[in-house]
């Protein structure tokens, strides 16, 4: 995807507005977040499968919040326990 296409993709499907999760980027409209988006297929869930929990969603704007997260991911500590990975791998 080019710059200005997934510029216009997010300004039609994504907002961010202190008044919604607290600035959490989200689906216009909705107040599902992006990070769900993104952590429900990251786990494996097809699209499929979210459109029919959200059957206000359509597609585009699935994949378009899913390119969002990716390229603007969460700053902070990151989830799931990395250490224990390092821990195995060393011994």
């Amino acid at each position: 995807m080019t710059g200005s296409f997934t510029t216009r993709m997010r300004n039609i499907h994504i907002e961010q507005s202190p008044d919604i999760l607290g600035g959490t980027p989200v689906i216009k409209g909705t107040r599902v977040s992006v990070y769900a988006i993104r952590g429900r297929l990251d786990g494996g869930e097809s699209i499929d499968a979210m459109i029919e929990d959200y059957p206000d969603l359509d597609r585009e704007a699935i994949e378009t919040a899913l390119l969002y997260a990716r390229t603007h991911p969460l700053v902070g500590r990151p989830g799931g326990r990395p250490w224990k990975k390092a821990v195995r791998s060393s011994s």
